[in-house]
């Protein structure tokens, strides 16, 4: 038995016992209702076990701890950037300086031979040849070659050097072998002149073809 059922039954028993000894004699005093007492005694016994219960749900409880925050494993720094991974040039020239140098340049003056639009067979090898002239105040001596710029290559080659050397205001006939691819289309492709210090200068030399079948 609990404290407040145990306060109730002692409350109760007293107010039996006062009960018998008020119950006879000449000069006792008037009858008292048992019943009357018994309710009394037993709504004694109800306020204060409400009380109790009071002061027990009134005492506040006490705060939760609070947890360990978690550390998020996914951050708002994107995993894919903006930067291409395929560009439009498949054999782009990638200069270590400035792309153009002052003391190189040159004036394109034709097309010697295989013209832009030229008509080409399948496959059929070819020599295109450009006529620059030397614009600027240097000499271009074997360290100047003619590389791939960007477009297609048509088996051309990587590095080719100047034939002789060329003083500033004369003419160079410059030429390279080439092939027609075996598909027929439309194929274009784009060559720089670099200097003995590995930059490019000057305007792109192109080649222009139509491929058909015979």
């Amino acid at each position: 038995m609990n404290t407040l059922k145990k306060t109730a039954w002692l409350l109760i028993t007293a107010a039996l016992l006062a009960l018998s000894a008020c119950g006879g004699g000449a000069g006792a005093s008037p009858t008292i209702d048992p019943g009357a007492v018994y309710t009394a005694a037993v709504e004694t016994a109800y306020a204060q076990l409400t009380l109790t219960a009071l002061a027990v749900t009134d005492t506040p409880a006490e705060p939760p701890t609070p947890t360990a925050t978690l550390t998020p494993l996914i951050t708002n720094t994107p995993l894919i950037t903006d930067t291409p991974l395929i560009t439009n040039t498949p054999f782009a020239l990638t200069p270590i300086g400035p792309t153009q140098d002052l003391c190189d340049k040159f004036l394109f003056i034709s097309d010697v031979t295989i013209p832009d639009g030229a008509i080409m067979g399948p496959g059929v090898t070819f020599e295109k040849t450009w006529r620059i002239q030397n614009t600027g105040p240097c000499t271009w001596d074997d360290g100047y070659v003619i590389v791939p710029g960007w477009g297609d290559m048509m088996s051309g080659p990587y590095i080719k050097k100047i034939p002789h050397d060329v003083k500033p205001g004369e003419m160079l006939d410059m030429s390279i072998t080439l092939a027609a691819p075996t598909t027929p289309g439309e194929y274009f492709g784009a060559w720089r002149m670099q200097n003995d210090r590995g930059y490019p200068f000057g305007i792109a030399l192109t080649v222009l073809i139509k491929v058909v079948n015979p």
